[in-house]
């Protein structure tokens, strides 16, 4: 066998190994000296971060940079406002129809780390003037005055309409500013948008005007959008007494794209949702059980209310569960894991005036509040009829107490001046206790089913209910006090209805809890507990609530007194 020459090659190997033995130590002392450097590179990064964009936010009024015009009549209020508590205003709407379904208003108290949400029902009773009422402050802004929403002279309308009258004064603007551009100077034309109350310049009403089909459309939108945005703040601040600081709108398509970014929700589903609106191509079907639900079901999820004897005020409740299994998920590895996926869907699909340096700054101090700092509630009322039409009024002095426990941006408690909304002689039927998102993971509201009807085979709706789903006549309708199966005085009634809430048995659920549906958890899980509550109307029983007594299943119901 022939030797095996190495030649030169094997000579270097050799020296490089001895040469690497010399140089190990000073490696080492390389690699230490670069980690250090590194380290003090990031931190040098991070306090540079946070003195430049992780800074806190000095949020000032919701004004127009173009026209000065302002949201907030703040003559009321003789108080300074807390620094460290900032206020948002949440609306979910349907862009075909102007109709904002959901509308919550948020505070987040930094230096407590506590948040609180308030959920304002779609039908809820306001009234607004048919006329633009400006108002000229003393410091020369112009501001919308709170006299667009007097009780005295304005017209009744649900609080989700208030899009649309926003939306129709700022179209009317627009065709006006046009009008006038067409012969005029650009002096002239940068005059006539700097008076304007729209947030509009010359070069962006050239541009809409020289633009053609959709591009013409959406800049149409988004101006039209951005005054009735302030419009709505300015009727919350009106009604509730809370200063709007900053806003988050949403659509439909905006709100699959955020929960698919987190990865989907969990969610319990107490019993089967059944919805079919061939019209608007809206088929809601989620089997009872534990679900893993996506940006879709869960949109399904949150605007079923068909099926509920409630209705809307059962989506509410609906909404906070979801709301509290979305939280827990963006708080939870996996979201954190997808946090810049959710960035990235926030910034495409939501119009909001958050600056990204506040967002950053909400977003650090965030991840130390706690589930159980987080309260939710419903704005309390009762349902109410006022010529032929029903609505949900709004308890005032009940509401009242709530906004200044839980929402009040102000040092001093607010009087019932600082609330405009109209107060009705009656106290609340549907149950508006606060519930922290801790206690809603460990016990969800019972949403209160009822038997479900199929919509008619035309498929039509009701014009005021962007859902597409079939609400019954006045009288017959399907939200508490409307169902023909509640009580007359707007109360469920004690026997129920079909698939109603009303004794032990009515509510209990089986320990499977699927039911013809995926279960995401084990086939032998439980489901959560479930709590009920019953509320008498106070016309007839305020002082004796009834008595709910719990089942003997799971989940276990309790009375919520």
């Amino acid at each position: 066998m022939a030797e095996k020459k190495f030649g030169a090659t094997s000579e270097f190997k050799l020296k490089r190994e001895k040469k690497k033995k010399t140089l190990r130590g000073f490696q080492k002392f390389l690699i230490i000296f670069a980690s250090v450097i590194c380290v003090l590179l990031l931190a040098a990064l991070l306090v540079f971060s946070y003195y430049k964009y992780i800074r806190v936010p000095k949020p000032t009024p919701m004004d127009n940079s173009g026209s000065g015009l302002d949201v907030y009549d703040d003559s009321q209020q003789n108080t300074q406002s807390k620094q460290h508590k900032y206020s948002f205003m949440m609306i979910g709407c349907d862009k075909r129809n102007w109709l904002s379904d959901v509308i919550m208003i948020a505070t987040y108290d930094v230096k407590e780390k506590q948040v609180a949400i308030m959920q304002i029902p779609r039908d809820t009773y306001v009234t607004a003037s048919n006329k633009l009422i400006l108002k000229e402050t003393s410091d020369g802004r112009s501001v919308i005055s709170r006299e667009n929403f007097n009780t005295s002279n304005g017209s009744e309308m649900k609080i989700n309409t208030a899009l649309f009258f926003g939306g129709s004064f700022a179209e009317t603007e627009l065709n006006n500013l046009v009008s006038l551009a067409k012969n005029a100077s650009d002096d002239e034309i940068k005059k006539s948008c700097e008076n304007s109350f729209l947030d509009i310049d010359a070069d962006t009403l050239s541009k809409y005007m020289n633009a053609k089909g959709n591009e013409k459309s959406n800049l149409e939108y988004s101006i039209k959008m951005n005054f009735a945005i302030k419009y709505l703040a300015s009727l919350l601040y009106s009604s509730f007494g809370v200063p709007i600081d900053f806003y988050a709108q949403v659509n439909v398509d905006g709100f699959d794209n955020i929960v698919d970014a987190v990865g989907g929700v969990d969610i319990y589903v107490q019993e089967d949702m059944n919805y079919d609106d061939p019209v608007q191509n809206l088929h809601i079907h989620i089997k009872k059980g534990y679900q893993h639900m996506d940006g879709k079901t869960a949109e399904g999820f949150v605007r079923f209310r068909y099926g509920y004897a409630t209705a809307d005020i059962a989506r509410t409740d609906a909404q906070k569960i979801f709301m509290t299994a979305f939280i827990k998920k963006v708080l939870s590895l996996e979201g954190i894991m997808n946090l810049s996926d959710l960035v990235k869907e926030i910034s495409a699909n939501l119009n909001t005036n958050i600056s990204f340096e506040d967002a950053l700054y909400f977003a650090t101090n965030a991840l130390d509040v706690d589930m159980a700092d987080i309260t939710m509630f419903t704005c309390p009322g009762f349902a109410l009829y006022k010529n032929e039409v029903s609505y949900y009024g709004v308890n005032k002095s009940e509401m009242m107490e709530m906004v200044n426990t839980y929402l009040n941006k102000y040092e001093e408690p607010l009087s019932e001046s600082a609330f405009s909304i109209f107060k009705f002689a009656s106290g609340s039927d549907y149950d508006s206790t606060p519930r922290t998102a801790s206690d809603i993971d460990d016990k969800q509201p019972y949403l209160g089913f009822v038997k479900y009807v199929p919509p008619s085979e035309d498929g039509e709706t009701d014009d005021e209910n962007p859902d597409g789903e079939d609400i019954p006549e006045d009288g017959d309708g399907a939200e508490n006090g409307e169902n023909g199966e509640d009580g007359e005085d707007g109360t469920e009634n004690s026997d129920g209805g079909d698939g109603g809430s009303s004794d032990g048995n009515a509510g209990e659920k089986t320990d499977d809890g699927s039911e013809g549906g995926e279960n995401t958890g084990s086939s032998d899980e439980n489901p959560p507990d479930i709590e009920v509550s019953t509320n008498p109307s106070p016309a007839e029983n305020a002082d004796n609530p009834t008595e709910n007594g719990s089942s003997d299943g799971d989940p276990i119901i309790f009375k919520n007194e």
